[in-house]
């Protein structure tokens, strides 16, 4: 019967300790919207969230006639795949002539482009 009861106090601990990774995996990933129970108010999703990745300013725009694979995979929703597909798409096209043909290339769509185009060029 002892066992059972030490059983039960690890099973208790082991599962106060997941309870406690899980919330500082929620509050350390700033994309991802917290529970109501782990924040004082309910958070306000009203207004699209601007999505920087580390190392790009509010500001800059990448031309993606001439980007490399490390600057494209610094956009939002491309990650290091996409950037190499667009940079394939490229040299096949001798380069882009608008921004809308990278819907030409393989998971962007629309919606993609979207995000995109306040961070995208062809100048």
């Amino acid at each position: 019967m002892e066992e059972a009861k030490k059983l039960r106090f690890l099973m208790g601990i082991a599962a106060l300790l997941s309870a406690l990774l899980i919330a500082v995996v929620f509050l350390d990933a700033p994309d991802f919207p917290l529970p109501t129970f782990f924040i004082d108010q309910p958070a306000d999703f009203s207004g699209e969230l601007p999505v920087f990745t580390e190392g790009m300013q509010e500001t800059q725009v990448i031309n993606i006639n001439t980007a490399t694979v490390a600057q494209l995979d610094t956009l939002p929703g491309i990650g290091e795949v996409t950037a190499r597909r667009i940079v394939a798409y490229r040299e096949s096209i001798g380069g882009f002539t608008s921004v809308e043909q990278l819907t030409q290339v393989e998971r962007i769509g629309e919606k993609t482009l979207e995000k995109l185009l306040p961070y995208i060029t062809i100048d």
